[in-house]
């Protein structure tokens, strides 16, 4: 690569990801306001010493953000289902999301989550949610590769990350903030975060497996030398 590309390479790859974010405003708009409603709520019925509403506990299985995460999971298995019917040559991949995404819905609807909860725990840490990893890295994988080269990769990308810090919190945060007790504004705080980050991510994850179900997922085009650099650079020998 010569001097010229590699100082034009940096701001033409930074000028690629704020026009896509900036494509992605709604969707990003939406995870927020799940994130912030997941939060408020299950504060609200701490606030109010529990009202015995479940659709408020974040903590429920009963809780309306459970419930959502569950309609999300079982819309993103049927998107994949119809990508993999569409695609000819990343059919494998769709597949492999929809599997996943419906091993996910399963654990969500059912005890099974319960139960991987209580298979090892270490100093109040419960590391059966290790036993996701494998999965949610073939996930990771899978997607990515769908969204290569699409205006889709930076709504993936935060999708993602923001699922990964759900997960985290899961396993490690929330063992070490219990110790506050469970009625504590922290630990129930925590306890929106976590799945407010869940059902987030989970709406960014949908918005883009949807733009690319539908084809909106456009190639990005070749990255174009930066004019103003060009002409700092002077002419070319």
């Amino acid at each position: 690569m010569s001097i010229y590309e590699s100082t034009t390479a940096a701001p033409v790859a930074r000028h690629e990801w704020r026009t896509q974010l900036s494509r992605s405003h709604g969707p990003f708009l939406l995870a927020g306001l799940a994130v912030a409603s997941v939060i408020l709520t299950n504060l609200v019925d701490l606030h109010f010493d529990g009202l015995g509403i479940r659709l408020l506990n974040a903590n429920s299985a009963s809780s309306w953000s459970h419930r959502a995460d569950a309609a999300m999971l079982a819309a993103g298995a049927v998107l994949a289902l119809f990508g993999a019917r569409r695609s000819t040559t990343r059919r494998r991949l769709w597949i492999s999301v929809a599997v996943i995404l419906a091993l996910f819905l399963f654990d969500e609807v059912s005890s099974l989550h319960a139960h991987i909860d209580q298979l090892t725990r270490f100093d109040r840490i419960s590391y059966g949610k290790l036993l996701y990893a494998p999965l949610l890295l073939v996930l990771v994988i899978s997607i990515c590769r769908l969204a290569a080269g699409t205006d889709q990769v930076s709504l993936l990308l935060v999708g993602l990350l923001t699922l990964l810090v759900s997960y985290l919190t899961h396993v490690f945060v929330l063992s070490l903030v219990i110790g506050w007790g469970y009625y504590s504004w922290a630990y129930q705080a925590v306890v929106g975060i976590k799945e407010g980050a869940a059902l987030g991510g989970l709406v960014l994850l949908l918005s883009a497996l949807w733009r690319l179900k539908a084809g909106s997922g456009i190639p990005m085009p070749p990255a174009s030398p930066d004019r103003s650099a060009a002409r700092r650079a002077g002419p070319r020998e």
